[in-house]
């Protein structure tokens, strides 16, 4: 019987050249793969298969000329694109890497591909992109993906203001993780900057409780555990009052713990929210629970001396204001508003001594101290004080209408029309209903 051998096609010369390859049998792959060419010279995937092993031996320069031959055959062949950007990763040249890799995403807009482009976008520390990366790669493929990357992610994307991307990530992190408080904390501040207030509120209160439980569970004083702290880490900031951590920090809830046992921002932001939701009872209740945990925090009694303002209660306000004085002279917020609560009180001499206490404590003044002082001088007879400080205010920020109208109309009576003038056109062009 005669037996015939049939002849290997090129796709299945180049199956076998990927099985060589794979296996670190570069020499065998690359023959297999030349017969492949030899049958097929214009196979982009041929053409590709030649760039891979030749990549695989070191010979960077002749791989790039084969898959540049393979998109020239086949534009839309995703795997060439990627494997030029990883042939460039090697060569630690990031931009074009870059490139290549968004080219194969715009074709083919897989997990591994974000992924490397991630790890580029890393190294040229463009965090956010980076982020998004991930966040694009992880919904991808689900399966494999921890709590704490959506976390870590979240963060990333809630520095940079990405708020709805942000709440994304954070949802998943839940969605792993339904036990952990500082999940909830963030999602609550990406949720309040957004405008989603209702859900905000209900994010900080369940991750109250979530710290609560989690207190409550705590090991003794005699267990011996090392405790880490934030600056000691590196690895835990605070921005804006958000509870952000690097997935590098975390490993279990006992490590929560030993970097941040307890803390009153969270407290603060849900009152915050309240207020903002016109509901300042709430908000009290909330700052006098916090009170109790943080007595000697000037913080909370800032934000109740702003509480009791949003019911109208002065006499509340000032005396929270002037707590928080008393636990920090130098708490420059709390000289401000009780400045407001004595102007509206008519006190007016004591109002300028409190915005001057601000000015003075505040290593960076903001132009409030200095509007709000301009009025209340103003209102005093204090006109070319006033001048000073509401043209402080301008330079500190010129987009503010009302410093500019209240400046024109200090000069109008002064008989300056001229420079009144000008000031009233800023202020309209700000403003054009202002006047």
């Amino acid at each position: 019987m005669i037996n015939i051998s049939k002849t290997p096609t090129a796709a299945e010369l180049n199956q076998q050249a990927a099985v060589y390859l794979k296996a670190g049998k570069l020499d065998q792959a690359q023959a297999i793969c030349q017969q492949a060419l030899d049958l097929d010279p214009n196979c982009a995937n041929t053409c590709k298969m030649a760039g891979n092993i030749l990549q695989a031996i070191g010979q960077m320069e002749a791989a790039k000329r084969w898959y540049d031959r393979a998109i020239e055959l086949d534009p839309s062949l995703a795997e060439a694109y990627a494997n030029i950007g990883t042939l460039y990763v090697k060569q630690k040249k990031w931009h074009p890497a870059v490139d290549y890799y968004q080219k194969a995403i715009k074709i083919h807009p897989i997990a591994g591909y974000y992924r490397n482009l991630a790890k580029v976008l890393t190294i040229l520390q463009q965090p956010t992109a980076a982020a998004d990366c991930w966040l694009q790669a992880y919904e991808l493929e689900s399966e494999n993906v921890t709590a704490e990357q959506y976390f870590e992610v979240g963060n990333t994307l809630l520095k940079a203001e990405q708020f709805e991307k942000a709440i994304s990530a954070y949802r998943k992190t839940i969605q792993l993780n339904r036990n952990w408080a500082e999940a909830y904390q963030n999602l609550a501040a990406a949720l309040q900057r957004a405008g989603s207030l209702q859900e905000a509120t209900i994010c900080y209160r369940q991750a109250i409780e979530l710290k609560a439980k989690r207190l409550q569970s705590a090991p003794s004083k005699d267990a011996k555990f090392h405790v880490s702290t934030p600056a000691a880490k590196g690895g835990f900031f605070n921005d804006n009052n958000l509870a952000i951590q690097s997935n590098s920090e975390i490993k279990t809830d006992r490590h929560f713990l030993e970097i941040q046992p307890h803390h009153p921002n969270i407290y603060l932001q849900l009152g915050e929210t309240l207020v903002s939701q016109n509901r300042p009872d709430e908000a009290i209740s909330i700052y006098q629970t916090a009170m109790q945990l943080f007595p000697d925090n000037p913080e909370i009694y800032l934000h109740l001396g702003q509480a009791l303002a949003a019911k109208n209660d002065r006499l509340g306000a000032m005396a929270a204001y002037r707590r928080a004085i008393a636990l920090d002279p130098n708490h420059y917020w709390s000289h401000h508003h009780l400045g407001d609560i004595l102007a509206a009180q008519g006190k007016l001499s004591d109002a300028i001594a409190s915005y001057h206490r601000a000015i003075e404590t505040n290593p960076s003044p903001s132009f409030w101290h200095y509007h709000n002082l301009g009025t209340v001088q103003a209102n005093h007879g204090e006109w070319e004080a006033a001048i000073g400080s509401y043209c402080k205010a301008i330079e500190l920020n010129p987009n503010y209408s009302w410093s500019h109208k209240n400046l024109g109309d200090i000069l109008a009576a002064q008989g300056k029309i001229d420079e009144a003038t000008v000031c009233y056109r800023r202020a309209i062009k700000l403003k054009p209903r202002i006047l």
